[in-house]
């Protein structure tokens, strides 16, 4: 369930979703944390670029 809606909030196409999305990054779940990458990737958020680069380093 929380897997989709990651996807949901970029199926809104509304930036205001992205800072609900960041924090997703680290989720515990690995579908729900691809799910918010994907969705920051179709809402071309930006401003998550450091984001997204620290959760990657952290799960190394």
């Amino acid at each position: 369930m929380r897997n989709n809606a990651a996807y949901a909030l970029a199926e809104l196409g509304s930036a205001k979703s992205v800072p609900y999305l960041i924090p997703v990054l680290i989720d515990s779940d690995e579908w729900v944390r691809k799910n918010a990458v994907k969705a920051l990737g179709i809402l071309r958020a930006e401003h998550a670029v450091g984001a997204l680069i620290q959760s990657m380093q952290d799960s190394s």
